[in-house]
């Protein structure tokens, strides 16, 4: 039994985000539609074994609210 499996989730997201992060297909926030990068170091999460990255971490409210609305902006 793992001790801590938050810790090997975390391992497996950032493998998954470091595998995605070259290949990113849109250099604007799914949510606000600003540039990645124009509020500071783009946020970024793993949804559905899909990197999905933000402006702000205050996007994230707005994407936990409806995740569908949101991952159907990526491309692919």
């Amino acid at each position: 039994m793992l001790k801590d499996p938050l810790k090997v989730i975390r391992q497996l997201d950032e493998a998954a985000a470091s595998a995605q992060r070259a290949d990113y297909p849109i250099d604007t926030c799914v949510v606000t539609g600003q540039t990645l990068g124009s509020m500071g170091a783009p946020v970024e999460l793993i949804a559905g074994g899909r990197l999905v990255r933000f402006c702000c971490g205050g996007c994230l409210y707005s994407f936990d609210a409806d995740p569908a609305k949101y991952l159907a902006k990526l491309p692919g």
